[in-house]
Parts: C-alpha cells; sequence; structure tokens
C-alpha cells in the first residue's frame, strides 16, 4: 500500500482500501497459528486489556461495537462492548467512566481533529518540540465569559461573533507580544454553559489553521493541566484584567 503512511479521510477509496486489508492481515497471521490483537493508531489504553479476554473463552471474534452492537467496528478486533467504549459516547457528553479500558478517538474527520481533541481530555502525550514542557515559552490566556445571547445587557448581539471577534484579536495581540494563545472555552450554540472546541470546530481545524497570522501558535484550552507543562509556567499566571469594550 504506497498510501499507507498517510492520513485517510473517513470513507475515501484509500480510507475504505486500508480497513479491507485490515481482515487480510489477520487472515495470514491466524493461518501461521498466531492470536491477533488489532489496534487502530486512535485508541488510547486506560488500562492493561489482557485480563478482559477471558470473559469469553469460546468466543473466534470479539470486537469493538460502533452503536449498540448494530455496526462492528474495523479499528480493534478482541474487544467487547462494555469496557471498550467507542469514540461518539465519551467525547459528546458521556460523564467519564473509570471502568473504560480505552477510548476510540472516531466518529471525527481529518487526523489534524483527532489529534486536537485527543490533547483537549488530556489524552496526548507527545511532546514534539518540546510542545508542552518548553519553559522559555511565553502565553497569552482569555476567557468568554459572556453569552451575549442570553444576557438582556447585550441582548441583540450574537455570541458566536462576539466569540470570533475575540478570538482574531488575542492572536493579533499574541502575534505582537509574541506568546502562544491557550484557547478558552466557547459558548455552544443553542445551549447553555461553556464547551471546549464543539465537534464543528474540530473538523474544520486544518481550516481554523489556515486563517491564523503568519508564525501565529495556540494550544488547547486545558494546556496548563497536563503534567508535562513546567510548574513555573503553571504558577505564572497574573491577576486577570478586563478589556473594556462599549461594543
Amino acid at each position: 500500500m504506497k498510501k499507507a503512511k498517510a492520513p485517510s479521510i473517513y470513507n475515501s477509496r484509500d480510507y475504505n482500501i486500508k480497513a479491507c486489508f485490515k481482515p487480510r492481515i489477520i487472515l495470514k497471521c491466524l493461518n501461521t497459528g498466531l492470536d491477533v490483537l488489532l489496534v487502530d493508531l486512535d485508541i488510547v489504553f486506560l488500562k492493561n486489556p489482557l485480563s478482559y479476554f477471558q470473559y469469553c473463552q469460546d468466543c473466534d471474534l470479539i470486537t469493538q461495537y460502533d452503536s449498540a452492537g448494530k455496526q462492528i467496528n474495523s479499528g480493534f478486533f478482541l474487544l467487547g462492548n462494555v469496557f471498550f467504549t467507542q469514540g461518539h459516547r465519551i467525547f459528546i457528553g458521556d460523564k467519564p467512566c473509570n471502568e473504560y479500558v480505552l477510548v476510540h478517538n472516531n466518529y471525527i474527520v481529518s487526523l489534524e481533529a483527532k489529534i486536537y481533541r485527543f490533547k483537549e481530555y488530556g489524552l496526548w502525550v507527545v511532546d514534539e518540540h518540546c510542545y508542552y514542557s518548553d519553559s522559555d515559552r511565553k502565553y497569552i490566556i482569555y476567557d468568554n465569559p459572556i453569552q451575549f445571547n442570553h444576557n438582556e445587557t447585550y441582548k441583540g448581539f450574537d455570541t458566536k461573533k462576539m466569540e470570533l471577534v475575540s478570538l482574531k484579536a488575542a492572536f493579533v495581540i499574541g502575534r505582537i507580544l509574541n506568546r502562544t494563545v491557550i484557547l478558552p472555552k466557547f459558548h455552544c450554540q443553542g445551549a447553555n454553559g461553556y464547551k471546549p472546541l464543539t465537534g464543528q470546530v474540530y473538523t474544520s481545524v486544518r481550516k481554523f489553521e489556515s486563517y491564523l497570522p503568519v508564525l501565529t501558535t495556540y494550544r488547547e484550552h486545558v494546556f496548563l493541566k497536563h503534567p508535562l507543562v513546567p510548574k513555573m509556567i503553571k504558577e505564572s499566571k497574573p491577576e486577570p484584567f478586563l478589556i473594556y469594550d462599549p461594543l
């Protein structure tokens, strides 16, 4: 497979070729007398899964389901549906479950989007180019404290548009001051409360980055909670201040 190393968009020709190639690899391994455990690269182990395989000693195949047992997922064989959750359950809003053995980062499109979602949920540990551990980098943090659509004082203003204005301003300030912007949470359209970057934004990470000013850098909302971020960076946050804009 010439494009095996390149990321493939879901349901594209390359993606389907790779998905169909998996059973052929498994069959060859089985014919040699080996047991097979197939794991996609977008899976994170939360604990050792091997002990769970004894639940079905007489099974020829244990697999992960995509949705309530209706569709078999090709990304993880030798798994059941209780402890090995599909991606859309844990990421869309289910309460965290301490019994989960792994998380499959699926139901999302593009390599960039999957990596960002891993980062936002604290499941990314790759420190390439000192992404987390750089002790010299400077940061800028800001918040989105007002949901305009639900505030009588700012009635008539669109929350999405106002937060986009703030985002652009943060990137401009970050570029001028040579600081990396740590993204805030954004209000989810049509709902109360904060959300990290939503699924719609996840799938547009590549497009989002194409709009950024040259040499602009940013980090996920939970960046400062990552264990690899130096303690001095975490503790260097100044007192917050309010920038008043009469709109």
